[in-house]
């Protein structure tokens, strides 16, 4: 019946006189139809898909801190808590009634930390640096998302939004089922197609380009092995005149202490307050701090 059923279907799409449902059959058959990747295609291979915000159905180990993920979070909201009550803000942000249903879904019934935890499975470190680098930059200047700031103004370097889609479109762990994408279209996102295919081909570029660099780093970390951290100790930072300096370049704070902060020679971790509190946009910022608590 399936056989008999699909070429009227395909010839009302190709007439464009489907409904929405109709289309929607249509890619499921399509879908179920087509080679996977048990049979031959490894497109997908190690790739997770978009499949809403609730709980992830498969685990893996994070390269990403959900306690990070949180932090930028709600400093995003404490600065523009409107953006709370997700249906309006995608209303204001000019998503047509199906896409703002669409993205309302996504969070329904879901915790902070669940929400968190998810994107914590989608993104790559690189992906989480060039997506937490848009969002502070948004947080900054107070920039509410909207849809030609995300869709429509792709490549300019003043529009956080775009920078915000495209670093987590990037992500080698977010993938789309052809249904999936099916369904972004009938809710007026087309466009998310086009973006993941461009953000994808670029992380692909960047890999490339920073292959002689990861050479590097694991020969440094094989050169590195039966060393203590009491062996290997780098100074990032240093008092002169009682001030400290910006540090530039710096993707993730792994560890951090401040020695003699209260005046005798202990070593205190302040590794969570320069990852959340002076680290911004790759940059250390604590020029004229005190690292005040």
């Amino acid at each position: 019946e399936v056989f008999l059923i699909l070429p009227a279907l395909e010839r009302r799409a190709e007439n464009k006189s489907a409904s929405a449902s109709e289309l929607f059959v249509l890619a499921c058959i399509r879908d179920v139809m087509a080679p996977s990747p048990a049979r031959g295609s490894n497109e997908n291979a190690g790739k997770a898909v978009i499949d809403g915000m609730g709980p992830a159905t498969t685990q893996r180990p994070t390269e990403v801190s959900v306690k990070d993920i949180l932090h930028v979070g709600e400093l995003l909201l404490a600065a523009m808590p409107e953006l709370r009550d997700v249906k309006a803000a995608t209303a204001k942000a000019g998503f047509n009634t199906t896409a703002q249903a669409v993205i309302s879904n996504q969070f329904k019934g879901a915790t902070k930390e669940e929400v968190a935890e998810k994107f914590a499975q989608k993104l790559d470190l690189q992906a989480w640096v060039d997506l937490r680098a848009a969002l502070e930059e948004a947080t900054e200047q107070r920039i509410p998302p909207h849809v030609d700031l995300i869709f429509r103004s792709v490549g300019d370097k003043r529009n956080p939004w775009s920078k915000v889609a495209m670093a987590l479109l990037g992500s080698p762990y977010v993938s789309f089922t052809r249904v999936g994408l099916m369904g972004l279209s009938f809710a007026g996102l087309p466009e998310v197609e086009q973006m993941w295919h461009v953000a994808q081909e670029t992380r692909k570029l960047m890999r490339m380009e920073s292959t002689p660099m990861l050479m590097e780093e694991e020969l440094l970390q094989a050169a590195m092995v039966g060393l203590n951290e009491d062996q290997v100790v780098e100074t990032v930072m240093a008092r002169d005149n009682e001030q400290f300096y910006d540090v530039h370049g710096v993707t993730e704070v792994v560890r951090a202490v401040y020695i003699g902060r209260s005046g005798g020679a202990a070593a205190e971790d302040v590794t969570d307050l320069l990852r959340q509190k002076y680290l911004k946009r790759g940059v250390l910022r604590l020029a004229e701090q005190e690292l005040a608590l």
